[in-house]
C-alpha cells in the first residue's frame, strides 16, 4: 500500500505556548494546513486529546471527507490526530520546538 509523508519545518519568533495555541484553535486549521476547507468540532469538546473533528479537504486533487480524533495533546509541545472514518486513513499533527539564538 502506498503511503504518503509530509513534513515542514517553519521558524516562528513567538514563546512555544502562544504558538502551541494559535495552532489548539481549531478555527485556525484552514489557514495552516492547505487543501483543509472545513475542519469543525464535532460534540461540545473542542481541545484536547479526544476531541472529534469533522473535515473536509482536497489531498491530490480528490475532495475527501472525514471524522478525525486528537490522539496527542502536549501543550506546548505537540498536537497530533487520527482519522476515525474516511476512504482515506489519516494520521498527523504539528510539533512545537523552543529554539536558543
Amino acid at each position: 500500500m502506498a503511503r504518503l509523508e509530509f513534513a515542514a519545518h517553519v521558524l516562528v519568533k513567538a514563546p512555544a505556548e502562544r504558538i502551541f495555541d494559535y495552532f489548539a484553535d481549531y478555527r485556525h486549521v484552514a489557514d495552516v494546513l492547505e487543501g483543509v476547507s472545513k475542519w469543525e468540532p464535532i460534540g461540545s469538546k473542542t481541545r484536547g486529546a479526544g476531541a472529534r473533528y469533522s473535515v473536509e479537504m482536497v489531498a491530490l486533487g480528490v475532495p475527501l471527507k472525514s471524522t478525525l480524533r486528537l490522539d496527542r495533546w502536549r501543550r506546548p509541545e505537540e498536537i497530533g490526530w487520527i482519522s476515525e472514518s474516511g476512504l482515506i486513513k489519516q494520521e498527523g499533527g504539528f510539533t512545537f520546538t523552543e529554539t536558543v539564538h
